[in-house]
């Protein structure tokens, strides 16, 4: 198994400005994340706690849909907000889903998840291989998640 942990990152709409889901995808998943040094999202709420030592794949969520996912790297904590930002995640291999995983269909792999505020669900691992199935056609490379 490649990853030791997949966690869900919520995102509002009020961080995005209510844009619909492509326009998220393309200015920030495909045209801004990726180009910046470290691939970093800035993150509004509290943090994910970094093990070096566990790989994770952080799946990103936007209007009930997996929109994208990335490897986190690191994760660097701000000393003082920076316009209300606490910190930023610093990603590897950002894959933009080409067609968004609705929440049924997460649910009919992992079940029921909850979301509560300031949360960020950690996924069974053991259903990765089913996850994987699942986006295969919905990304440009697969690879990246398996190797």
């Amino acid at each position: 198994m490649v990853y030791s942990r997949i966690l869900i990152v919520p995102t509002t709409e009020e961080e995005f400005n209510n844009k619909s889901i492509e326009e998220v995808q393309e200015e920030y998943y495909v045209n801004t994340y990726p180009k910046r040094e470290n691939q970093f999202f800035r993150y509004k709420k509290r943090g994910i706690k970094f093990d070096s030592s566990k790989k994770t794949l952080l799946l990103f969520r936007y209007k009930k849909h997996l929109i994208a996912l990335a490897e986190l790297v690191n994760v660097k904590k701000y000393e003082e907000s920076d316009d209300g930002h606490f910190g930023e995640y610093h990603l590897k291999d950002i894959q933009v889903l080409n067609k968004p995983v609705t929440n049924d269909e997460l649910e009919n792999i992992w079940g029921k998840i909850k979301y509560l505020p300031g949360n960020k669900p950690e996924l069974d691992i053991s259903k990765f291989p089913d996850f994987l199935d699942l986006i295969k056609c919905r990304v440009n490379s697969i690879k990246p998640l398996i190797s």
